[in-house]
């Protein structure tokens, strides 16, 4: 029964870790400083599997908002920008948002058939509207399922491992 249960749990643990082993990730690797109008662009090839997840993040190491008067006072307001998406020539609006430090992260599962296997990839810009950042490690990260038939062989397998130790202990003896 032990032998079983242990099986059971190894099966669980190398799925879940097949299913992670196949996250992707494009590093940027550039430290870039954007202030109010100006843009930047992150290009991101197409992967090979099919995506079932996909999230866009970049580090935010310095940000100043923008400061405005009024009268005698002056009002800060965050650092914010819009993100848009091109596949092709279209382009298309994603959101506004404003950026904190640290990781700044984004879900783009609306564009998942541009990222399986569309050959020109997807990419990203980012507009800023007011104030400024400093931004390094742009990454894409997604989770790719692995294939159907690689997964039922190992599950099998995990399956006749007890079977295999009782074999074993059978011919022994």
């Amino acid at each position: 029964m032990k032998a079983k249960l242990f099986s059971g749990i190894l099966a669980v643990l190398l799925l879940v870790t097949a299913v992670n082993a196949h996250a992707l990730k494009y590093d940027s690797g550039n430290t870039t400083t954007l202030s109010a109008g100006q843009s930047y662009t992150f290009n991101f090839p197409s992967a090979k599997g099919n995506f079932n997840s996909a999230k866009f993040s970049f580090d935010v190491d310095q940000l100043s908002g923008a400061s405005t008067k009024i009268g005698s006072s002056t009002l800060t307001s965050p650092a914010s920008g819009q993100l848009f998406a091109s596949n092709g020539s279209g382009l298309t609006y994603l959101f506004t948002t404003d950026f904190h430090l640290g990781k700044n992260v984004f879900k783009l599962n609306k564009f998942l058939p541009e990222l399986n296997g569309n050959t020109a990839g997807l990419t990203l810009g980012l507009l800023m509207d007011r104030g400024s950042i400093t931004f390094d490690s742009a990454r894409l990260r997604g989770t790719v399922a692995p294939e159907p038939i690689s997964m039922a062989l190992m599950a099998a397998g995990m399956v006749g491992l007890p079977f295999a130790r009782r074999l074993k202990k059978t011919i022994r003896a």
